[in-house]
């Protein structure tokens, strides 16, 4: 929350919409916090298709990240929870129509979030969104990060952050071309 919460700080009059199943986020929307009340909180995740996922993790380490897909670094038998997911077509059309600015740390279902905001031509201002590449096919993974690199920078600005030791970068989009 330190980033929604910082925004606020500059921008006090925002509506901010937060959408993540993870058990600290539930925990952490049950408590109280410095601009709760200007957020709206939906204990669903992304995913291209709507319907009950399972949501999985690293049972020795629960403080890591949780993500639809089941990703080696959680072992052979990784736990799961199983959560609500809703695609961005349905969040736009139940939640937010028009926002202004985008923030996705969805851990691996990036390739598929970023193809919804091309096809529906989403009216944000700004849009900031991880890129895990080579989370688990390395060859597919990095064809689709070149090539939505390729699509998001002919419609839009595009803006990556520092080069890192791990296949992981962040970008900021702007809309404005």
């Amino acid at each position: 929350m330190g980033w929604e919460q910082s925004m606020l700080l500059d921008n006090p009059n925002m509506n901010i919409h937060c959408y993540d199943p993870t058990p600290d986020s539930v925990k952490l929307f049950e408590s109280n916090f410095t601009g709760k009340d200007k957020m709206t909180y939906h204990q669903v995740a992304y995913n291209k298709t709507p319907g009950t996922m399972k949501f999985y993790y690293d049972k020795n380490d629960l403080a890591k990240c949780y993500s639809l897909l089941p990703l080696p670094q959680f072992g052979e038998n990784p736990a799961y929870i199983e959560v609500e997911c809703k695609n961005l077509k349905q969040i736009m059309e139940e939640d937010m129509p028009q926002p202004d600015i985008i923030k996705a740390d969805i851990e691996g279902v990036w390739y598929d979030f970023c193809t919804e905001i091309l096809t529906y031509d989403v009216p944000f201002k700004a849009f900031l969104i991880e890129f895990e590449v080579k989370l688990i096919d390395n060859e597919t993974s990095l064809k689709q990060y070149e090539q939505l690199l390729k699509d998001l920078n002919y419609k839009y600005e595009v803006f990556l952050n520092r080069p890192r030791n791990k296949c992981l970068s962040e970008a900021i989009v702007l809309r404005g071309r």
